[in-house]
């Protein structure tokens, strides 16, 4: 009996001292991710939301132009570093560090797509107090189609940079994703599979296949900073990683798309893979929609072609048409 108990205790003490070394591990992470590059961007202004501060940037004069980047915990209004002088020559630019991201607050809350239509709705009508022209990545094309469509005549122009698949988009959190999600917000677990996700390795390899082409040099660069990024805010940075992993941000726009009437532009990366071909379907779908593709890009063409970028949202926006410079 005394034998069982011993060996008992010894498994409790196995446990608990690696559990406790788990969370050491995870706080000296977190920790030194920011004292290496602590600079995410700055930040001259804050938005005091219900749901926390939104961390923005207002540069330029002119015509309001509202960035919005794609939505990951590793992402940030840093996604815009290397267009915003250009695009703020001709426009009032505000680039949000959106809830859950980069320097804003990092709530321990379900991160749903209704969120960040009533803070990004909030912001537009309560710090810009006009109709604004977006520019958005990724998962927030879907959020500015459900702003307008929730919100006639909030903007002006859309340029969605290579915009998730609508189908994508659509997929609603199941049963197993509620235990999944449980377990990514676990303490200990959780956060560990966050770190492991959010790796300097993880996100290199993002970078080489999904977000830079393979001829771009620039990768260290952008690694750092977003590495920087997903762990600013500790522990609760992984909130919005398990909403984002089961679905939780899932909102079906096929049938509101058809009803938004506004101009719309979509920026493509060339070298980028969809299993739906947006150039034919974006057209079918809105007839207002347009389509520029940047050769030598992936899912980031406002990083690695700014020069290109800039020009096609210039011209754009200006002039309502890209079709007189491309054909």
């Amino acid at each position: 009996m005394k034998k069982n108990n011993k060996t008992l205790l010894e498994l409790l003490a196995g446990v608990i001292f690696t559990s406790s070394s788990i969370y050491a591990v995870n706080r000296i992470i977190f920790y030194l991710s920011q004292q290496k590059d602590s600079f995410i961007g700055k930040h001259h202004y804050t938005y005091a939301h219900k749901q926390g501060n939104i961390k923005y940037t207002k540069t330029g004069t002119g015509s309001p132009l509202l960035l919005l980047h794609n939505l990951d915990c590793a992402s940030s209004s840093y996604e815009w570093d290397e267009v915003i002088s250009t695009l703020s020559k001709n426009h009032t630019v505000y680039a949000l560090d959106l809830i859950g991201c980069g320097n804003s607050d990092k709530p321990r809350i379900t991160y749903t797509s209704f969120l960040y239509v009533q803070t990004i709705y909030d912001f537009i009508k309560e710090v810009i107090c006009d109709e604004v022209d977006v520019i958005a990545t990724g998962n927030m094309a879907p959020i500015a189609f459900l702003i307008e469509h929730m919100h006639p005549k909030t903007f002006q122009h859309f340029i969605f940079v290579n915009p998730e698949d609508f189908n994508q988009t659509s997929i609603m959190p199941s049963a197993k994703d509620t235990y999944r999600k449980e377990l990514l917000e676990m303490p200990i677990i959780g956060t560990s599979l966050y770190q492991l996700y959010y790796a300097k390795s993880a996100l290199f390899a993002r970078f080489s296949t999904k977000y830079f082409g393979d001829s771009n040099n620039k990768k260290l660069k952008y690694v750092r900073r977003y590495y920087a990024a997903a762990h600013r805010g500790g522990s609760n940075c992984k909130f919005l990683h398990a909403s984002l992993c089961t679905h939780y941000l899932g909102s079906n726009i096929k049938s509101c798309y058809k009803d938004v009437n506004v101009p719309t532009c979509i920026i493509f990366g060339k070298d980028m893979h969809y299993e739906t071909d947006f150039s034919t379907w974006g057209v079918f779908l809105n007839p207002n929609t347009e389509v520029a593709i940047i050769p030598d890009t992936k899912f980031l063409p406002q990083l690695e072609k700014p020069g290109e970028f800039t020009d096609i949202c210039d011209l754009y926006l200006t002039e309502g048409t890209i079709e007189k410079d491309l054909l």
